[in-house]
């Protein structure tokens, strides 16, 4: 049951339609590097 349950997940979020979808790849990229930067002017105002 627990294996079925899992399977379907990976399927929902599947690495292949990340892979071909730019955009989305594109997004999850710059939401990386603004959490990088919000990180760093958090440790510069304190």
């Amino acid at each position: 049951m627990n294996g079925s349950h899992g399977s379907h997940a990976a399927h929902d979020a599947s690495p292949d339609d990340r892979a071909a979808d730019p955009l989305a790849l594109e997004n999850a990229q710059l939401r990386a590097e603004l959490a990088e930067l919000r990180a760093a002017k958090d440790k510069e105002e304190r």
